[in-house]
């Protein structure tokens, strides 16, 4: 998976832009979450990008997930880092600067794939947004029926967490249903 755009030359593509095959900006695989993730210093600036699988422009997607999609637009307001993360289920490409990136976390992470439970920084539990209307979901299967608690986690910062009730660290109670798996 590569991230590919209007940025490449910057980030250390000597071919120069729109290069599909540049391994400087290519994702990396989470294997605990099945995503493939990047975080690259940006220069101030307007970019546009999308991802590209397996290095040719047979199969892209840009926005709201959409193969062959309209370019993503990026503003970088600052010299700063942007973190890329791309879902091959969903195919949704989303960036650290342009959507929250918020997790759940919680008793039950261990069942999604992540070395421990209540690890904020476990991407397993993404909470996604392709249509882009706000709304951030997150279904699973994977977590055995029963109560669990769970927090949501914004940009992988510990101190920016949420719950019912609550603005921040206030861990929610959940009930699982077992055939459906939603939450």
């Amino acid at each position: 998976m590569t991230v590919a755009g209007t940025f490449q030359s910057v980030l250390g593509c000597y071919s120069g832009d729109w290069r599909w095959a540049c391994d400087k900006t290519a994702l990396k695989l989470d294997p605990a979450a099945g995503l493939w993730t990047g975080t690259f210093s940006f220069p101030k600036g307007y970019y546009e990008y999308i991802v590209v699988l397996n290095q040719t422009l047979i199969e892209r997607y840009g926005l709201h997930a959409i193969r062959n999609g309209q370019n993503i637009s990026l503003t970088v307001p600052i010299t700063s880092t942007v973190t890329f993360i791309y879902d091959p289920v969903s195919h949704w490409v989303a960036d650290s600067v342009n959507n929250v990136i918020a997790t759940v976390s919680g008793d039950f992470q261990t069942a999604l794939g992540c070395s421990a439970n209540w690890q904020t920084d476990c991407l397993a539990g993404w909470l996604q947004d392709p249509a882009g209307t706000g709304t951030y979901t997150f279904t699973t299967t994977k977590i055995p029926a029963g109560s669990h608690a769970a927090q949501v986690v914004v940009h992988n910062n510990p101190m920016t967490t949420y719950g019912a009730g609550a603005p921040r660290m206030v861990r929610r109670f959940l009930s699982l249903w077992p055939k459906t798996g939603r939450r």
